[in-house]
Order: structure tokens, then sequence, then C-alpha cells
């Protein structure tokens, strides 16, 4: 039974398709629509790992559009499974869940292979771990990597790789890290993701965040201040800067402003777009005038206001520059009114704004 989201409306009083659409929808369909739905697919997928998140939208929307209609219009043909499979991943990322885990149904109704079972399994833990039953999304995604790793194993040419196998491979190795770091396993979390880095670079800031996220959860200071070096180390990881900055003010709740601000010290050598850095810097700054190192604040501050070029932050900023020329630090006060005049700042220079 085809979902809901995929039946046809509109066909016209008899329910009949014309015959032009299933001759338009023939031999070549499987080559024109789904090669072009693949194409967006992984357009969409580069746009979300890089904070495109408008673009990605709009072309997960038309994934969608694209593959359900070719399954409507050819329900019975050999790639339907595939593209129900590309339609339901394209409804993951939407937040469409409930399309999604019916187009995942409906394939695993077709009597898919081994291989081809495997990838929908991948995804129907994906559903599992949104819907909240993790156990159940641990047993199906480790399942599913035992199945894939071992038909990628095997160098039989009857064997079909299916042609979306490398993306399944990948979201399995980022599930089931996530699940284990959840489990408090960090070692295995951790190689996991790793594991998913190695198949596809590109993933690298979204398994940097999810190894940060869990060693803030789970109070690990020295994970912490590894995962966050890792993170600044990677010049693709700036697009997630507003979660490395929550993540990091969970740190400082839990160890102290003190330790908080020395995680932060890859900073300095960080190869982050120029204004993701100064944001960091700031908030490392922030942490060092709360632990009373007032004087490394201010070089702080004093450094990122140089480059900001604002001539009201640079008005706000004169006491402290004064003091910093003449080595006496800032007052707490001072200090206080220099980071947040420098955090205020709106980047509206290209100097700004440039590596």
């Amino acid at each position: 039974m085809i979902p809901e989201a995929i039946r046809c409306r509109g066909r016209g009083s008899s329910g009949m398709i014309p015959w032009v659409a299933v001759l338009a929808l023939g031999g070549c369909t499987y080559h024109n629509v789904m090669h072009n739905a693949g194409d967006l697919f992984a357009r969409a997928e580069a746009d979300r790992r890089a904070g495109q998140l408008e673009p990605a939208l709009v072309a997960y929307q038309d994934v969608v559009r694209k593959t359900g209609t070719a399954v409507r219009e050819r329900p019975d043909a050999d790639w339907a499974d595939d593209a129900l499979l590309l339609f339901a991943k394209a409804q993951l990322r939407l937040g469409e869940i409930g399309d999604a885990s019916g187009a995942l149904e409906e394939a695993v109704r077709r009597d898919p292979g081994p291989e081809r079972l495997a990838e929908i399994d991948v995804y129907r833990a994906v559903v599992d771990d949104v819907t909240g039953n993790r156990v159940r999304a641990f047993e199906r995604v480790n399942a599913a990597l035992q199945s894939m790793v071992q038909a990628g194993r095997r160098n039989q040419p009857e064997v079909r790789v299916p042609a979306l196998h490398e993306d399944a491979l990948v979201d399995a190795h980022l599930l089931r890290g996530r699940l284990l770091l959840r489990q408090g396993r960090p070692e295995a979390g951790w190689w996991d993701l790793d594991r998913a880095v190695e198949i596809e670079p590109r993933v690298r800031p979204e398994a940097g965040v999810e190894r940060l996220r869990w060693a803030v959860t789970h109070e690990e200071p020295d994970r912490t201040h590894r995962a966050v070096d890792r993170l600044l180390g990677d010049n693709g990881a700036d697009e997630r800067i507003d979660t490395v900055s929550v993540l990091m003010e969970g740190a400082r709740e839990r160890w102290g402003p003190r330790d908080a601000a020395m995680m932060l010290a890859g900073v300095d050598s960080s190869g982050w777009e120029r204004e993701a850095r100064g944001r960091i810097a700031l908030q490392r700054a922030r942490y060092l005038d709360e632990a009373g190192d007032t004087a490394a604040a201010a070089r702080i501050a004093v450094d990122i206001s140089r480059g900001l070029g604002g001539s009201a932050a640079e008005a706000r900023h004169s006491a402290t520059r004064r003091r910093a020329s003449a080595a006496e630090p800032p007052s707490p006060r001072e200090m206080s009114t220099a980071i947040r005049a420098a955090a205020a700042v709106s980047p509206a220079s290209s100097r700004y704004r440039a590596r």
C-alpha cells in the first residue's frame, strides 16, 4: 500500500493515469527522475552541513516532490524501492517523521534484497531514535551496519551494491555513535563518529558537535577539552558556532570559568572564519574575567576590537586600551563594559569577515 503522502491526487474522474504520462515515465524514469532527485538530495545535504538551511529545505522538498511523483506513477517499477528510500530520507531531514516512516514500511513490504533492507533499517532506526524507542534504534542500526559491512566485503559481481549505500553507512555510524555516547560508552561512540568522518569528511563538524555534547553531558572534562580542540581545528566547524557556544556554557557551569577558558585556548590558532573565531574568543575572555584574570581578558577584547573597526566600539574600548598599553590591568567594571561592547558590534566590514 502506497503511503498517504505519496498517493496520487487529482487524476481526474476516471482515476486513470494518461498513457502519455506512463510513456513519459517509462524506461528513462529511473535515469531522469531518480538521477535528478539524487543530485538534489546530495546538494541539500551539502547545504545543510554548511549551515545553509534555507536552500537545503527547498532542495529536500523538491526531492520529496520528484520521488513522490515517480512512485505514484509507477508504483510497481523495479526502481520504486530506491525512490521510496530517497523520499523517506528527505522527509526525515524535513522533520516529517510520519511520512518518512510510512514510506520506509512500504519499502519493507516490497520485500527488498538484504543489502537494500539494511539501508532501509538504518532509517527505520532513525525514526525509532526520534520517537524515543532507542533500544530498538540501537538494535536495528547495529544489525544494519553488520549486514552492510559484510555486503561491502563481498566481491561478487552478482551482488548489487545499492547506489545510496555509502550515505546510509555514514548515517548509520553517526546514529550508532550518538546512541553509544548517550549510553555513556565514549570509546565505542567516538570510534563510530571517526568512522563516519573517514567515509565522508564533510560530516566532521556534525561528528565533532556530538563528541562535545555528550562529553559535557557525561561530565568528562578531558574529553570535552579534546572535543573542543578538534572542533576549533576544523575550519568547516565554524558554521556550528551557536551550538559550540551553548555547549561551552554548559562546560562553564560544570567546571567553572577558569577550566572553560582553558578548554577554549585553541581559538588562538583556529582557522575558523574571523567572525566566528572572534565570538569564541570573546566568550573565552568573559570566562577569564569571571575567573579573575582581567588582564588576559582585556588583551583578548582589545585584539578583537582592532579587527572590528567600529568607531563606537573604539570609543568604548579607549579606557581599556590606555590601561593595557600602560601594563595596568583594567578594573572589572571596565573589563565587563569592554567585553559587552565588543560582543555587540556588528561585523559590517569585509575586513572583519575575511579569514
